[in-house]
């Protein structure tokens, strides 16, 4: 592979930042994640799609702690998921292909200017019974 003279090329990348506001996304990834504390959370990769800033990424923790349940429920409700009675099972992936609105702050974190997701909002346009479903998984390989 020959790669081009990188004399002129900095080393820190050139970006920036998503301006405060507040966006149409769709859950594009959604996972279990495990902070180093061991708090354990839902991690959500989102993207915009829609305005000028469309096709641009955007992630978030809910972290399910006692502290931040109503964070958690904040965020099953703006995607239009049944919250059930009682404790539940909650398969991160169910949230893939979910929109909703997102509210963007920009905060300071070690030392630099970062978007953060700042609040989740229904999106009254989308249709969750729309979604496409995933086939059965019945023990046939094809």
């Amino acid at each position: 592979m020959k790669v081009n003279d990188l004399t002129e090329v900095s080393e820190e990348p050139v970006s920036t930042l998503i301006a405060p506001g507040t966006y149409s996304v769709i859950v594009t990834d959604a996972e279990e994640r495990t902070a180093s504390t061991g708090t354990e959370g839902i991690g959500l990769d989102l993207e915009i799609v829609e305005g000028s800033d469309k096709g641009r990424g955007l992630w978030d923790t809910c972290w399910v702690t006692e502290k931040a349940m109503w964070r958690v429920k904040k965020m099953l409700v703006a995607l239009q998921f049944p919250v059930p009675e009682g404790e539940f099972e909650l398969d991160p992936s169910q949230l893939i292909g979910r929109k909703m609105f997102v509210v963007v702050d920009h905060e300071e974190y070690d030392g630099k200017t970062r978007a953060r997701v700042v609040d989740m909002l229904p999106d009254a346009g989308f249709d969750p019974l729309q979604m496409p479903q995933k086939p059965a998984d019945d023990g046939v390989p094809f």
